[in-house]
């Protein structure tokens, strides 16, 4: 196997994860992570409120999500362009998520409301990765849950859809409160999601925590990742970035807290 292509792919990869303990990180540790957003990110605290479906809170308005990086970049881009396109058999349950020109994740909302990440395919890298049962977002979350994650990955050559290798997800969730944030798009209340992974696929090992606060009716309007990854102890893989919200679907028409 060519390492190089598969361990750069686990580098942007969504499902990779730390194993260590997810918890409420301390004041210090937010703070540090929020400081790369810039100083005019954070405004103040607020009221967590109990998030009884998730779907009123990720990215579910069709069109374009614009992001730019305050910290690090997407391959030398600034700027981060995600489009949302409804399943064309199911809409209302499925959806995808297309990040650059490259990167394609697909969502399925069960009977539950809760949310799940199924499927990721990156074309730049010539791999598909499919998780069983998914990367999932329950309803009625309240400030303080720990949620665990325990999956089976499979990944796939994308040019003619041969096995390459499979593996395992484990995953550590944790509602850590609820900020009022400034991005370029406007001012925010949001949730905040924190997401400790661990992937192992073959010889290669990946670890990525990530800080989400999401809006309600509007999405994701910012993300701070560390990613820290290694093939056999010779490929190391060792990223900090983060984003802001700039544009979003109905914001010109003021529609953006619009739920579904």
């Amino acid at each position: 196997m060519n390492l190089r292509p598969l361990m750069l792919w686990l580098s942007v990869c969504i499902f990779a994860a730390s194993g260590a303990a997810a918890q409420s990180l301390s004041e210090s540790e937010f703070r540090k992570k929020v400081s790369l957003f810039g100083e005019n990110f954070l405004i103040t605290e607020i009221e967590a409120p109990v998030i009884e479906n998730p779907n009123d809170w990720v990215n579910r308005q069709p069109g374009s999500y614009v992001y730019r990086f305050t910290t690090g970049s997407d391959d030398g881009e600034d700027i981060q362009v995600e489009k949302h396109v409804p399943d064309e058999v199911d809409p209302q349950n499925a959806w995808r998520r297309r990040i650059g020109d490259d990167l394609i994740e697909h969502f399925e909302k069960r009977e539950t409301q809760d949310i799940f990440i199924v499927e990721e395919v990156d074309h730049e890298h010539g791999y598909r990765m499919v998780v069983h049962p998914g990367v999932h977002l329950p309803t009625n979350i309240r400030p303080g849950d720990i949620w665990k994650i325990d999956a089976k990955i499979s990944a796939y050559e994308t040019e003619d859809g041969s096995f390459v290798d499979e593996g395992t997800l484990r995953a550590l969730h944790s509602y850590e409160g609820a900020y009022r944030v400034q991005t370029p798009a406007g001012v925010f209340d949001t949730v905040v999601i924190r997401e400790d992974f661990q992937i192992q696929l073959g010889p290669l090992k990946a670890d990525d925590d990530r800080l989400l606060f999401f809006s309600r009716g509007v999405g994701l309007v910012a993300e701070e990742e560390g990613i820290r990854a290694s093939a056999m102890l010779v490929y190391r893989v060792r990223e900090d970035t983060a984003k802001v919200l700039v544009h979003y679907p109905g914001e010109a028409a003021g529609e953006g807290l619009s739920t579904q």
